[in-house]
């Protein structure tokens, strides 16, 4: 076997070999064809290799294709039901994030057309902290493309002023820095708009070279074009609402004017102009703040625009016409203050009512007096039985109808009281007074009926002696007599519940002290003098407490212990304190007792001329 083999060797490659036998033929033959068959297999596989690398290339296509739809079908979506404008922005921003390489920057200026953004600021998103230069060169970009829109946007006068813009920059997303050597070597810039409507437009931009296809150019305009068309249908909404608005404000017969956070009036309406005289918008607050001297509105509007609180102004007078003001902050649709509106509202009618009520209750009350004072006098002359003798039963009568005529005479008084001090004719006339002994007598008055009632008073003095201070003392007398009074008659029923529990005495405590200085604290800068009265008695209830220094008020438990109160012992006590420069309020907690405070400034009560002092 091994000589035949060495033979075939040779019979293969040596020349002049003998000739081959045809079994020997026929597997060469099939050699080749298996060669051949190797070949075309090969050649075979390549092509399907080849093939299988363009499918997943068109797979991962149709994939980004598919995510590109999805991003697409997901903005509209949202913007359907989105009805912030600022929020439409943000959803835009994300799509194109979505859509476009990761490390584009995407910035954006807003047109005045929209309101609730500022036309003056670049918003920028940013992956990375970005330069002046870098940023300097996306508005230039901007600038460019305004250049390519449709004439009847490039000659608009407003957009030709707003494009040129020094725009600040706001980082939505990323930081500024400066010293940033960053510049942006791939970037365009696409209109935001609808028809002649101008949006704004947006910048995209990346420090790597030809980053942007068509393909990306395209999906950046397709939405832009859904997000233009979802702001530009809010701001009609916003236009058309505001519209309403502007229309209703214009129809009231109040006077109203709103302004901005500069503080620069931007609306006024006809009856605020009729009022003022004041041209249109737009002026500054502070022209409108000079027509009302009595009352600085300019420091009301700031302090507004600093603060959420509403400021009223009960009285202020303008020619012969009397104005209650309302000035209230304006928020934006994120609760931020934006501004504020003030509301005028002729009160001058009213003021004259209620001069002419004021007026009728002073002579009625003037008339009662004198009658009152007769049939006072006979009660007296009969229970001293000048006019002959009275058994036991007439003398009750008698004592009754003194204590019912004593009842209205202090009414009347409260009425006169009241006319005088709403009038403005109350004369407030203060002396030096030594406080301590000043309330020791008011009390040693009060003791009599406190002990008939089971109820103690404690007086807390200083433990120095108080300097004199100026007050009018039959006025002071008026209020501290009052709150005492209150104390010992609104009592007893805690005692009747409370004495079988062990709760002890009846106690009412009056004290008086000095008050330092609180800088910055209006009223209280010089400090004062402050008075309490405090009871353990039925206390007031909650729903009570706004309006216990009302005219005419009586708490529902007050009532049913003292059925003939007339409610007009505190009001008449707020209106003197307040008159003299002074304060007054309380704390209560219902079933445990209640705390009068008033205070005194420092440098004693205010004087006023007026016709007539108090009637007692």
């Amino acid at each position: 076997m091994d000589k035949k083999t060495k033979i075939k060797y040779r019979d293969d490659f040596c020349p002049g070999a003998p000739p081959r036998k045809p079994q020997e033929k026929a597997l060469m033959n099939i050699l080749e064809d298996m060669q051949k068959d190797k070949k075309l297999i090969e050649n075979q596989r390549k092509a399907i290799l080849n093939t299988l690398e363009d499918v997943q290339e068109a797979q991962k296509k149709l994939q980004k294709r598919y995510s590109e739809l999805n991003v697409l079908k997901d903005l509209l979506q949202e913007l359907g039901y989105t009805m912030k404008i600022e929020d439409i922005f943000k959803r835009m921003v994300k799509a194109l994030k979505q859509v476009l390489p990761e490390s584009v920057n995407i910035s954006y200026i807003i047109s005045p057309r929209i309101s609730g953004m500022k036309p003056d600021l670049l918003y920028v998103h940013a992956r990375t902290p970005l330069g002046k230069k870098y940023l300097d060169l996306v508005v230039w970009d901007i600038r460019m493309s305004f250049k390519g829109l449709p004439d009847s946007l490039r000659k608009n006068k407003e957009l030709k002023k707003w494009i040129k813009t020094d725009f600040s920059v706001e980082f939505i997303e990323g930081r500024q820095n400066d010293s940033s050597e960053i510049l942006p070597h791939s970037l365009f810039s696409s209109s935001l708009s609808v028809g002649d409507d101008m949006i704004g437009f947006i910048n995209v931009s990346s420090q790597e070279d030809s980053l942007f296809s068509k393909r990306d150019i395209t999906l950046v305009n397709t939405i832009l074009g859904a997000s233009a068309g979802a702001i530009l249908r809010l701001s009609y909404i916003f236009e058309s609402e505001e519209m309403r608005i502007m229309s209703l404000v214009k129809g009231l017969s109040d006077g109203i004017l709103m302004f901005d956070e500069n503080k620069m009036v931007t609306m006024i309406n006809p009856v605020a102009k009729k009022i003022t005289g004041l041209p249109s918008p737009i002026f500054p607050f502070s022209e409108f703040s000079k027509i009302f001297k009595d009352v600085d509105l300019d420091d009301k509007a700031a302090q507004i625009l600093k603060k959420e609180e509403v400021i009223k102004i009960e009285e202020v007078n303008f020619s012969r016409f009397v104005y209650e003001i309302v000035i209230t902050p304006v928020r934006d649709y994120k609760g931020n203050i934006v501004g504020g509106a003030l509301v005028l509202h002729d009160i001058t009618h009213l003021k004259e009512v209620d001069r002419m009520k004021t007026e009728f209750v002073s002579v009625v009350s003037h008339q009662l007096r004198t009658p009152l004072t007769a049939i006072k006098l006979f009660v007296e002359m009969l229970s001293d039985e000048d006019a002959g003798k009275l058994n036991e039963g007439q003398k009750d009568y008698m004592n009754n109808i003194g204590e019912s005529t004593e009842r209205m005479i202090q009414l009347v008084n409260d009425l006169l009281n009241i006319s005088r001090l709403e009038t403005g004719r109350l004369k407030i006339e203060p002396k030096p007074v030594q406080l301590e002994d000043f309330i020791q007598s008011i009390i040693d008055e009060a003791r009599p009926v406190a002990r008939e009632k089971d109820c103690r008073i404690i007086f807390e003095k200083p433990e120095n002696k108080m300097a004199k201070v100026s007050i009018d003392s039959v006025l002071m007398r008026q209020v501290v007599h009052n709150l005492i009074m209150n104390a010992v008659d609104y009592s007893p029923l805690y005692i009747l519940e409370n004495r079988k529990k062990g709760a002890g005495e009846c106690d009412i405590i009056v004290s008086i002290k000095k008050e330092l200085p609180v800088p910055g604290k209006k009223g209280r800068e010089e400090g004062g003098i402050l008075i309490s009265v405090e009871d353990k008695g039925v206390g007031i209830p909650k729903k009570a407490r706004s309006n216990i220094f009302d005219k005419f008020f009586r708490a529902g438990n007050a009532y049913k212990m003292m059925p003939e109160g007339s409610g007009l012992g505190l009001y008449v006590s707020k209106m003197i304190v307040e008159a003299s420069g002074g304060e007054i309020w309380f704390e209560s907690e219902e079933g445990k007792g209640t705390i009068f405070y008033v205070r005194i400034p420092v440098k004693g009560m205010i004087s006023k001329k007026g016709e007539k002092g108090i009637a007692l």
